[in-house]
């Protein structure tokens, strides 16, 4: 018989970290969000929900997020260089890019970390047009930053684009 105690799946120790620094980074108290998340409350279950896609449906788009076996990982996407060569095909994690925005290291990109406008209206308008950060993410095999960011918003709720803000898809 086992009697080894089970351990937290790494996932949730993930996406807990990351909900924190989005409230961190927003300007919320931690104390409101390490409670939330202890005592299990709408907050903490919110920030955990299923992914879902937002405009427009195009086959980048219409990837999907697999939250049973990591609620960070975006199916099946084609990400195209700046010439419109396809340099990467398949899944895409955005937990380490979590996981780098949760310690505070920055990508050497000028705009990682910067405030973005949402001029492409794809996002749900907010009155504060401080409200959505936008993040890199690094696609294998190019010497560029290449097309792919990751956008924050203050209320915890976070898109990825895998081309350059034409699609955006909700992971949380």
């Amino acid at each position: 018989m086992n009697t080894k105690p089970s351990s937290t799946p790494k996932w949730l120790w993930i996406a807990g970290l990351a909900v924190a620094v989005v409230l961190i980074t927003c300007g919320l108290g931690t104390m409101a969000l390490l409670s939330a998340a202890r005592d299990g409350t709408s907050a903490a279950t919110a920030s955990l929900a299923a992914p879902t896609q937002i405009l427009p449906p195009t086959p980048a788009a219409r990837a999907t997020a697999t939250r049973a076996a990591n609620p960070y990982l975006v199916r099946n996407v084609k990400v195209y260089d700046l010439n419109g060569n396809l340099a990467y095909q398949g899944d895409v994690d955005l937990g380490p890019t979590l996981e780098r925005i949760a310690a505070g290291v920055r990508d050497p990109h000028p705009n990682d970390g910067t405030v973005f406008q949402n001029r492409e209206r794809q996002l749900p308008l907010k009155g504060d047009g401080q409200y959505y950060r936008e993040y890199v993410v690094r696609t294998p095999g190019l010497r560029e930053v290449g097309p792919q960011r990751l956008i924050m918003g203050k209320d915890g709720e976070a898109y990825y684009t895998p081309d350059h803000y034409d699609t955006f898809i909700r992971i949380k």
